[in-house]
C-alpha cells in the first residue's frame, strides 16, 4: 500500500516517541484523550497515530475502554488517518466543520425518497445521495448546526410556498457541501424541467460574522424582511461558514422591493476561514454570485445566464477569486440591463470603511454579442462605483453590448487614478490589468471598451479622470490590450471553445503572477480564466439548463 510522505513523516515521529508516550489505565478517557490522563493533548495525536499504524494495543487505550470509545474523532465508527488530521487541528486549535466525536448528525427523514427539511434546523443533518430535499419556505440553520449535503445530493426549492423558499445558515451555523466532479450537490426548482424559471425560489444566503463597513458591523441581508434572524458581520476576519464545493444553485432570486433582491449564492459577512471552489450560479433572477462584505476566498465560479450580474460585491468585501467565468445569455439577461462585474463599496456612503477591495484573477467574461438581440443594451462587463476598489488582473473581457469597462462617480475616479495623466497609488486602488478586451460596445467587432458615464465625463463633476482617460493608462502601462481577439468564446450559449491555444495572444500576452496580488493566488500566469491548452474545469460538474 502507497503511504503519502505526510503519512510516512507522521509514523516516524510516532515510531520515535515510543514508550515514553504509553497509555495510562487510571481513568476512563473523554473525546481524544487517548491515553486516559484526563487531558488532550499532541502526545494523544501521536498515540492514535500509532495506532492507527497498528503499534499500539488499541485494548489498552482510551483508560482501558478501547480506542473507539475516545479515539474516533469523526465519529466514523472507527478509526483511520482521519481522525489523527481532526485531532492534530483540534490539539492545534485550529477550526474544524465538527467537534471532535461529533459527526455530521443523522439523514433527513424520509430519505430516501421526498423530503422537506425543517423550517428550522437545530441539530446536524445529513442530506444523503439518493434523497430529494425540499425547501418549503424560509428555512433557517441555526448557529451551532452543521447541515450536510452528501455527493450527488439533490435540493429543491418550492415555488408555490407562501413565503420565498431559501435557504439560510445564520452566523456561527455551517454548510458541509461537498460534492465532486462527478457527483456535485445540485440546489434548482422544484418544477419540472423545461417548465423551470429563474425566479422560481429563493437561493442559497451564507450568513457570518467577518467584517462589513456598515455603521455599527452588522446589517440584515438584502432580500428578506428585516429581522434579527438575517443580521450578519462582526470583527472575525477568519471566520468559517463550513465548505461549500462541486455545488450548482439555479433557478433562484426573488425581488421583494425595489433594489431589494434575492439571488443564487449569496454570502453575507463570511470569513476566510469558509471554503468556496467549483461553484456555479446559473439561470437566476438577479445576480449569480453575490458578496455582501467579507474576506472569503473562492476558486473556480461559474456565473452563467444570470438575470443582472455575474459577479456582485458591495459592502467592503475584501477576499480573493481565482478562476471565474461569466457568460451570460440573451434571452435571460433582464430589461434593466446586466454587467460582468458590478461593485460598491456602500450605496449608503462611498468612503466607508473597509472600503471593497475584492480581487479577481484569471476570469474570462463573455457577454451576449453574437447570439441575437437581448432584452437590452444597457451591458458593461466591469462597472465599479460608489467608491469600489476591485482589482481584475488576467482578464478577457469580450463581447458585451454597451461598453467593456465603465467607471462612475468621483469616489470611485479617486481610487483609479491622480489625474487624466497619473494612475492611483494609494493602496486600495482600483485596478485592471494584464486584460485582453474585445469586441465590447456597437457594431462587429464592437470596439468601445471604455466609455464615459454622465456622472464623470466633465470637469464639474469632480472626477479626476474619465473611463476614457482611465483605459488610456492602463493600456500604457498595464498591459490591457484592446481590440485583438483573445481567441475564445464562440458568441454561443453555453459558452464553447473557452480554452485558448498554446501560442494565442491569450498565452503570449503579458501576465501577472497572481500570488504577487494576494497571497491566496496561485501564479497562474495567462490571461483568462483557462490555461492555455489546458484542460476545462468547468467540464463534467456544471450544467447550463434554460427551463
Amino acid at each position: 500500500m502507497y503511504a503519502s510522505p505526510m503519512r510516512r513523516f507522521l509514523t516516524a515521529v510516532a515510531l520515535s516517541v515510543g514508550a515514553a508516550m504509553l497509555p495510562s489505565a487510571a481513568h476512563a478517557a473523554s473525546c481524544g484523550d487517548i491515553n486516559g490522563n484526563t487531558q488532550v493533548q499532541i502526545n494523544d495525536v501521536t498515540i492514535l497515530l500509532r495506532s492507527v499504524n497498528g503499534l499500539e494495543n488499541d485494548a489498552a487505550l482510551c483508560g482501558g475502554m478501547g480506542i473507539v470509545q475516545c479515539g474516533d474523532i469523526n465519529a466514523s465508527g472507527g478509526k483511520d488517518i482521519g481522525d489523527v488530521v481532526g485531532l492534530l487541528r483540534s490539539v492545534s486549535n485550529i477550526e474544524t466543520l465538527f467537534p471532535i466525536c461529533v459527526g455530521p448528525g443523522p439523514s433527513l427523514a424520509g430519505c430516501p425518497g421526498v423530503a422537506t427539511l425543517p423550517s428550522s434546523i437545530t441539530s446536524n443533518l445529513t442530506v444523503p445521495a439518493g434523497c430529494e430535499c425540499r425547501i418549503d419556505g424560509t428555512t433557517f440553520i441555526e448557529p451551532g448546526v452543521v447541515l450536510t449535503f452528501a455527493a450527488g445530493a439533490v435540493c429543491k426549492g418550492l415555488k408555490g410556498s407562501a413565503t420565498p423558499s431559501v435557504l439560510v445558515f445564520k452566523p456561527d451555523s455551517k454548510i458541509d457541501a461537498r460534492g465532486t466532479a462527478g457527483s456535485p450537490v445540485v440546489f434548482t426548482s422544484d418544477q419540472a424541467p423545461g417548465t423551470r424559471t429563474k425566479g422560481d425560489w429563493g437561493g442559497l444566503v451564507i450568513l457570518g460574522r467577518a467584517p462589513i463597513n456598515v455603521p455599527g458591523g452588522t446589517d440584515s441581508i438584502e432580500g428578506l424582511p428585516p429581522s434579527p434572524d438575517f443580521v450578519f458581520g462582526g470583527n472575525e476576519a477568519n471566520d468559517s461558514s463550513g465548505v461549500v464545493r462541486f455545488t450548482r444553485v439555479e433557478f433562484s432570486g426573488r425581488e421583494l422591493s425595489l433594489d431589494n433582491e434575492l439571488n443564487l449564492f449569496v454570502t453575507g459577512g463570511v470569513g476566510r476561514g469558509t471554503t468556496l471552489d467549483h461553484i456555479q450560479g446559473h439561470n437566476g433572477l438577479d445576480d449569480c454570485i453575490e458578496w455582501f462584505g467579507g474576506t472569503v476566498n473562492a476558486k473556480f465560479l461559474v456565473a452563467s445566464a444570470c438575470g443582472d450580474d455575474g459577479f456582485d460585491t458591495q459592502l467592503g468585501v475584501a477576499g480573493a477569486v481565482q478562476y471565474g467565468l461569466i457568460a451570460q445569455e440573451v434571452n435571460t439577461v433582464e430589461a434593466g440591463g446586466s454587467l460582468g462585474w458590478e461593485s460598491d463599496n456602500n450605496e449608503n456612503g462611498f468612503d466607508l470603511q473597509p472600503r471593497t477591495s475584492h480581487r479577481y484573477c484569471n476570469v474570462t467574461a463573455l457577454g451576449v454579442k453574437g447570439q441575437g438581440e437581448p432584452a437590452a443594451t444597457n451591458q458593461v462587463g466591469m462597472l465599479p462605483r460608489r467608491g469600489s476598489a476591485i482589482t481584475v488582473a488576467n482578464a478577457i473581457i469580450k463581447g458585451f453590448r454597451e461598453a467593456g469597462v465603465q467607471i462612475r462617480d468621483a469616489a470611485t475616479a479617486a481610487r483609479a487614478c491622480v489625474n487624466s495623466t497619473t494612475l492611483a497609488t494609494s493602496a486600495p486602488v482600483l485596478g485592471l490589468q494584464n486584460a485582453i478586451l474585445y469586441d465590447n460596445g456597437a457594431g462587429a467587432p464592437g470596439t468601445t471598451h471604455f466609455l464615459n458615464h454622465s456622472s464623470c465625463d466633465a470637469p464639474g463633476d469632480g472626477c479626476s479622470c474619465t473611463t476614457t482617460e482611465w483605459g488610456a493608462l492602463l493600456q500604457a502601462s498595464k498591459n490591457v490590450l484592446t481590440g485583438t481577439d483573445p481567441g475564445v468564446g464562440g458568441g454561443v450559449f453555453p459558452p464553447t471553445n473557452l480554452v485558448p491555444g498554446i501560442g494565442s495572444i491569450a498565452d503570449t500576452h503579458p501576465a501577472v503572477n497572481c500570488s504577487t496580488i494576494d497571497p491566496f493566488f496561485e501564479p497562474a500566469q495567462y490571461i483568462g480564466g483557462f490555461e492555455p491548452g489546458g484542460v476545462d474545469w468547468t467540464a463534467g460538474w456544471t450544467a447550463y439548463p434554460l427551463n
